[in-house]
């Protein structure tokens, strides 16, 4: 489920794969080609989450985060 939190919601482009009974929430910013599987929670509730292209999010896998600053020198990775 796609879910909005406060003035912001998840922002994904259409070549993302989501699997059923995932849940996002918050401000998110999907890269191109993510796949997000089965089960996975990423809530970005207190600060933003941004998953950079071909990254792939294994089943069950939950994804937080907290208020110190952002680390943009990350590449494609395998979470989960």
């Amino acid at each position: 489920m796609i879910r909005k939190f406060g003035k912001t919601a998840p922002v994904y482009p259409e070549s993302c794969f989501i699997a059923d009974g995932v849940e996002l929430i918050g401000d998110i910013k999907l890269g191109e080609n993510v796949n997000i599987w089965y089960g996975t929670v990423i809530r970005a509730d207190i600060n933003r989450i941004e998953i950079g292209s071909a990254t792939n999010i294994q089943d069950g896998s939950v994804i937080h985060v907290d208020t110190a600053g952002s680390d943009p020198d990350t590449g494609a990775v395998l979470i989960g």
